[in-house]
């Protein structure tokens, strides 16, 4: 959702101004005022906007990635339980350098760079922001703790390309 509001900011900008200038052109008279105008996002929360999109994104990613688009000659996965662990290391990390208002994305020439997450961000939105990833990182750590069951082992020691030695590796 938000990266869709995102794409589309100017568009409801552009229908922002047509209602205000409406509004306006009919005497501006406050009771009189559309209640859409109150809907309109400013500018320091277009920025949070963007920040929780960032910060979501890789969720998205790794949630596709689980789901098990196998495709055959291309980087893709199957979905088995034994690929979970990684991707929630990979997600908490994630949230960890959130927390340090970093975001490591890729550009468009697909080389990873360091984004400043809270640049231009008031500082209550920034405090806001910090408990809300803490938050995410606490629950998702919950669930970290789960997977290093019986059940995760069995997954892996089972794939047929993974076998003990993965386990071993991831370990030690």
């Amino acid at each position: 959702m938000a990266s869709r509001a995102l794409l589309k900011r100017a568009a409801l900008n552009r229908m922002f101004s047509i209602v205000e200038d409406s509004w306006v052109s009919k005497g501006g008279k406050e009771q009189d005022k559309p209640p859409i105008l109150k809907e309109q996002l400013s500018i320091d929360e277009w920025k949070v906007v963007t920040a929780l999109q960032r910060i979501l994104q890789p969720f998205k990613v790794a949630s596709k990635q689980l789901q098990g688009e196998g495709i055959a000659g291309k980087r893709s996965t199957s979905g088995g339980f034994d690929e979970y662990f990684p991707v929630i290391e990979m997600l908490l990390d994630h949230l960890e350098l959130a927390v340090q208002g970093v975001i490591i994305e890729e550009n468009e020439h697909q080389v990873m760079e360091e984004i400043q997450l809270f640049d231009g961000m008031d500082r209550e939105s920034r405090r806001l922001l910090k408990i809300y990833i803490r938050l995410g990182w606490k629950k998702l750590n919950c669930y970290y703790g789960k997977l290093t069951s019986t059940a995760y082992a069995a997954a892996v020691v089972f794939h047929p390309c993974k076998k003990w030695r993965a386990l071993e590796r991831l370990w030690d």
